[in-house]
Formats: structure tokens, C-alpha cells, sequence
């Protein structure tokens, strides 16, 4: 499924425990947006890092890793949350 942020241009956190183990160490995160000017990134959660995917154009399709403590959340955002999402595409454990 793909997962929208609830507001754009703020970090907030994704809880995907219902999608990866107990015990999953990383997830490798697609985030597709559809606008005209995207900033959309993923990190893990508490941290401080401003990590980016800019593009411009057609829709962009952008791959994340990004470690993960045992709550199992990640943080996202987009600038856009009408043209695009986040999906889970793999998992380390």
C-alpha cells in the first residue's frame, strides 16, 4: 500500500510495524510524486538529518535505505502530499 504524509513540509513519523518483523533492522523505501517540484525524504526516526530527493519534471520514483530501531518507525516528507507516497520495498532483519 502506499502511505501519503498527513502535512506537507514537515518530518513526521510513518509506523510500519504492520509491514516488517520484529526484528527488522532496515527497509528500503519507494517514493513516487507526480508534481511539478518534489522534495520528498525518509530517515530514521529522532534523527536530525535533512536527507532530500529533489526532481523536476514527470513523476519521479526515488529509493531510500534507512535503519531502524525496534518501535519500527521511520520518518518521511514530502512538500506535496497530493501527487505522491511512500511504500515499503524490502526489509532487512
Amino acid at each position: 500500500d502506499v502511505h501519503t504524509a498527513t502535512g506537507a513540509n514537515a518530518w513526521e513519523d510513518w509506523n510500519i510495524s504492520a509491514l516488517v518483523p520484529v526484528g527488522t533492522k532496515a527497509v528500503e523505501v519507494f517514493f513516487t510524486d507526480a508534481s511539478a517540484s518534489r522534495v520528498m525524504g525518509v530517515r530514521k526516526d529522532g534523527s536530525a538529518l535533512e536527507r532530500y530527493n529533489f526532481s523536476t519534471g514527470t513523476t519521479a520514483i526515488c529509493l531510500g535505505t534507512v535503519k531502524i530501531g525496534a518501535t519500527r518507525i521511520i520518518e518521511i516528507k514530502q512538500n506535496d502530499i497530493t501527487n505522491g507516497g511512500f511504500r515499503i520495498g524490502g526489509y532487512w532483519s
